[in-house]
């Protein structure tokens, strides 16, 4: 998981595409603050036009997830899946918004691609802030 950042000269950051029919362009932090390390469970389940992704993270997980959220609400998540050994075997998946401070550990939202057939691994996740298109989703990304 990578949250949202201010483009900047360092290298700290970079532009990713969140692959959809309307595809967004989001700046993220190169360095991860969650990983598929983090995750103790995770499922997929059927949602109104789709189906939306549950992950439950560990002790170290939830309290990452919780400073993150609380200190950037308004930005996004980006979910990075991957199925094999090589970044190329995988795709950004979401971009959920942070409605408020998650401080159970779980992060849900709508995701808007189709059903994956094989396990995802949660690689990466960023944030994405003030774009009109997810406003809709806000309720459904996070419960906290």
């Amino acid at each position: 998981m990578h949250i949202e950042v201010s483009p900047d000269l360092t290298g700290a950051s970079q532009n990713i595409s969140v692959l959809r029919s309307d595809p967004v362009l989001v700046t993220i932090k190169r360095e991860p603050i969650l990983s598929e390390a983090n995750i103790v469970s995770a499922r997929a389940f059927n949602a109104m036009g789709g189906f939306a992704l549950e992950f439950k993270f560990d002790e170290n997980g939830t309290w990452l997830l919780e400073q993150y959220s609380a200190a950037n609400p308004g930005a996004h998540f980006v979910i990075f899946g991957q199925w094999g050994k090589k970044n190329s075997d995988g795709r950004w998946l979401a971009d959920p918004v942070i409605g408020r401070r998650i401080s159970n550990g779980t992060l849900v939202f709508h995701a808007p691609t189709a059903r994956a057939r094989r396990p995802i691994n949660l690689c990466s996740a960023s944030t994405r802030s003030r774009r009109e298109t997810t406003k809709k989703y806000s309720n459904d990304f996070s419960r906290g």
